[in-house]
Formats: structure tokens, C-alpha cells, sequence
């Protein structure tokens, strides 16, 4: 009976805040059909190409408040919510790169946004920008990967297997936990103490949503299908001569052997195009080129040295960084 009550009450609290939250917390853009279901576009700024964000496993639109104010300055950019994460609606599974991208591709023309455009990914969110570019390669002018995820991670470093194989079951928890309030009160708060840099609106809306039990639904369900979008870009080649900017970080990996195969990987991703710049920045993390103002101001400026590329035709060698 204690337990039963305990979570009855947790259920109603949960409700209560999830419904509080929706009220205070109103979607910053605009939502969009993308075939049964709505994701929300957030753009400011003017000129073109349009800059497009995408995030990597887990984050949302929230998570470039430093990032899109600075390009923002220098032309249009826009941050999207995937389907289930932010204040997206959920969509169908299998959540891969694939349809991933279709869904990117069917927003932005339902926003009535056409021309050419820059894709930024982040992590996992690198994935889905070349599978955007290889599916849509006329809608694509330059691109930005940042910390990106390699096609060959798990061959090359296997550890990794495991821990991307125990994210699904991870994230199920989470989803269970939300559902009775266990995740706004031990993990949402988590996010929150590591955006002590952000803008309170956002960190705010970040540990809102991480609250939620659809929020950790579609971060497994992305989790699950990681693999599987691995292979999906491993068929999608190169770049040829698009405009190309790599950033990564020395810090984070567990091992000077994974570090170095890192390296490697990430070498051959800016390998991809034959006019691409690769920046290695100590002391960044991972989630940092976001997150962190100093770091995150790199990121928006390898943004502006790519779109400066695209408006003067000019190899990336030949473009001054702002």
C-alpha cells in the first residue's frame, strides 16, 4: 500500500510539473508537420546559407544558446528539435539517420526554407548531417562537424560497444523513473549544474524536458539505432570539395592508445572533403563546443569561416578566420 501510494503521488506530481513546465516554458520557434507529427524550428538572424544545427544524442535546440546568438550576427541560422526531444512531438521508429534525415529535409521545406544551406553536427548529430548531405547533395554547401561520431567507431574502438549497447536500457530507467517524478528530482537536476554557463531560460528548458518520460523514450529509441546509422553513412562516400571544418578535443578518451585511434578517425573525416580545416582544441570537452562560452565561440566561428567559404567561392585555405 506505501508503495502504491508513493507512486500514485509521484504520477500526480509529475503531471502537475510536466504541466507547469509546458506553460512557462512555450516553444521559443515554430512547429511543423513532417507527415503525422510536428518538430519545432527555432531560426534568427538574416542572410544566407541558412545555417542548420544539429544536435548530438540526447541534446535539443536549448543546447546552442551560446552557439546560434553568434552566428546569428553574420547570417540565418536555425536550431531544430528531433522528433521526441524538446518540443518536438514524437515520431516514428526506427529513429536512424535515414529517416532522420528525411524528416530534417521535410521541415525545412514545410518552413519554406529552400537554398543553400550549412549543416553543423555535433556528436552523433555529425551522422545525420552526412547522411542529410548524401541524400539531398544539391541542398548542401558546407559543413561543420564537431566532436562528430566516425562510421567506425565500434570496430576500431570495440569498448565502445558496450557502453552504446547499455544506453536503450539506460534511457528505458530514465523513462520509468520520469514517470513518477524520480527524473526531476535525480537526473534533470544533473543537466542543469552542467549549464551553469547558460542563459537560465535555457538550462531551464534542458532540465524541463530531461524530466519527461518522452524525452528519455526518444533518446532510446536514437540509442537503439545507432548502428544501424553507423552503416547507413558508411555507404554514403565522400564529400568531394564541400567546404569542411572538423573540430575535436584531445580530452575525454579512456585510454593514449583510444586517443590516438581517435585521432585518426577524426583526421579521416576531415579527409572526406578535399577542402576541409580540422581544429583540435585542447581542453575542450566534449559536450563543451556548446556548452562552455569559450569553446563555443570556436565552434561559431569555424560556423562564419564556412559560410565565408560559401558566399565567396573560396577554398576554406583562402578564408580569414573573423
Amino acid at each position: 500500500m506505501l508503495v502504491a501510494t508513493l507512486l500514485i503521488s509521484g504520477f500526480a506530481y509529475e503531471t502537475v510539473a510536466s504541466t507547469l513546465d509546458r506553460r512557462a516554458m512555450p516553444a521559443p520557434g515554430a512547429l511543423f508537420d513532417v507527415g503525422g507529427h510536428q518538430l519545432h524550428l527555432a531560426c534568427t538572424g538574416q542572410g544566407s546559407p541558412t545555417v542548420i544545427l544539429e544536435t548530438g544524442l540526447g541534446a535539443t535546440s536549448s543546447a546552442w544558446a551560446h552557439v546560434q546568438p553568434a552566428v546569428a550576427t553574420s547570417t540565418r541560422v536555425c536550431a531544430y528539435d528531433r522528433a521526441g526531444l524538446g518540443w518536438s512531438q514524437a515520431g516514428p521508429e526506427p529513429r536512424d539517420a535515414r529517416r532522420i534525415s528525411t524528416e530534417l529535409h521535410t521541415l525545412l521545406q514545410n518552413a519554406g526554407m529552400s537554398g543553400p544551406s550549412v549543416l553543423v553536427g555535433h556528436s552523433n548529430g555529425g551522422l545525420y548531417a552526412r547522411m542529410y548531405a548524401s541524400m539531398y547533395p544539391t541542398d548542401v554547401e558546407g559543413m561543420v562537424l564537431i566532436e562528430a561520431t566516425p562510421t567506425d567507431l565500434l570496430t576500431r574502438l570495440p569498448a565502445t560497444r558496450a557502453d552504446l549497447a547499455g544506453l536503450p536500457q539506460q534511457a528505458a530507467t530514465a523513462e520509468w523513473m520520469a514517470r513518477f517524478g524520480l527524473a526531476r528530482l535525480f537526473l534533470a537536476p544533473k543537466a542543469g549544474a552542467e549549464l551553469d554557463a547558460f542563459p537560465v531560460a535555457d538550462r531551464d528548458a534542458v532540465v524541463a524536458n530531461q524530466a519527461t518520460s518522452g524525452y528519455w523514450r526518444a533518446v532510446g529509441a536514437e540509442a537503439g539505432t545507432m548502428e544501424i546509422s553507423m552503416l547507413e553513412v558508411q555507404q554514403t562516400g565522400s564529400l568531394g570539395a564541400l567546404p569542411l571544418m572538423v573540430l575535436s578535443t584531445p580530452e575525454g578518451a579512456p585510454s593514449p592508445d583510444a586517443a590516438h585511434v581517435k585521432q585518426e578517425m577524426e583526421g579521416e573525416m576531415a579527409a572526406l572533403s578535399t577542402n576541409s580545416e580540422q581544429q583540435v582544441v585542447e581542453g575542450a570537452s566534449h559536450m563543451g563546443f556548446a556548452t562552455r562560452p569559450e569553446h563555443a565561440a570556436i565552434t561559431a566561428r569555424a560556423i562564419n569561416r564556412v559560410v565565408d567559404a560559401v558566399r565567396s567561392g573560396q577554398p576554406l585555405s583562402q578564408v580569414a578566420p573573423r
